[in-house]
């Protein structure tokens, strides 16, 4: 039997548009799955106070076996499950970690991490799998790496900051804000290499990790300058240019006033 027609709507329906039920000679319910949602949806709302009380005694007395049976139901759909879960992430991941962070905000020091006698099993498990999976966790942070060149090099540099206690408001769009302003070139010797973030103040004197102190330079370039003062090293270096020098300082807002005094100290 290919088709059948719904007692309730009248109207002839493939088989799959029924539900099964074995009681039935077909066996598939004599409404179909529309009608049948229809009819349920009605009784629920003319009932609901009846049906959720129903529902409360038995769970309560079939605690075990719904649980049993959610288990076995997991189990079977794994795939199934991670695919929606996948799915719903991907359409609502800002939403996700919004709530995320509001969260951990509102519940900080009450998280399960978050206390003291957890800790020491916490480190424990972390330093476990990491002995377990040594060789991929390398190679995905290899390949993170790579993909993620600039949102890792923002990363290093405001761990740098904090461990030098340096203001650090640097994101992610700025520093590319930045690259773009300097045509993704170096600053220093304007060539288009492999940009580094380059602390025009360095972070051993006090220089913060913002984007009035950070500009694009070579590797080559940032080596040479180290932790030296830019009104001292620049002038010196083979590549000086004084349109350079002063597109940097204008793209910092130094003023006259304070170049002049930078270069007298």
């Amino acid at each position: 039997m290919d088709s059948k027609t719904c007692y309730k709507c009248d109207i002839e329906m493939p088989i799959e548009s029924f539900n099964k039920n074995k009681t039935r000679k077909s066996g598939v319910s004599d409404w179909c799955k529309s009608c049948t949602k229809e009819s349920k949806a009605k009784y629920y709302l003319e009932n609901k106070s009846r049906v959720l009380m129903a529902n409360n005694i038995y769970a309560k007395e079939n605690k075990e076996e719904i649980k049993k049976t959610k288990k076995e139901w997991r189990n079977k759909n794994k795939s199934r499950i991670l695919r929606k879960a996948s799915i719903y992430y991907q359409n609502n991941k800002e939403k996700i970690k919004e709530y995320g962070k509001k969260y951990i905000e509102k519940n900080r020091g009450k998280l399960w991490r978050d206390l003291p006698e957890n800790k020491e099993q916490i480190s424990a498990k972390q330093s476990e799998y990491y002995e377990n999976h040594k060789i991929i966790i390398k190679i995905y942070s290899s390949e993170y790496k790579k993909i993620n060149r600039c949102k890792y090099n923002v990363l290093q540099q405001q761990r740098r900051s904090m461990i030098h206690k340096a203001l650090s408001t640097l994101t992610k769009k700025q520093w590319e804000d930045v690259k773009q302003k300097f045509n993704n070139c170096c600053c220093y010797c304007g060539k288009e290499l492999p940009l580094t973030q380059e602390h025009f103040i360095p972070l051993s004197k006090d220089g913060e990790y913002t984007v009035n102190n950070i500009i694009p330079s070579c590797q080559i370039c940032n080596s040479s300058k180290n932790n030296k003062d830019f009104f001292k090293w620049f002038p010196k270096s083979r590549h000086y240019s004084k349109k350079r020098e002063k597109f940097i300082l204008d793209h910092l807002q130094y003023t006259n006033e304070y170049q002049q005094l930078a270069l007298t100290l």
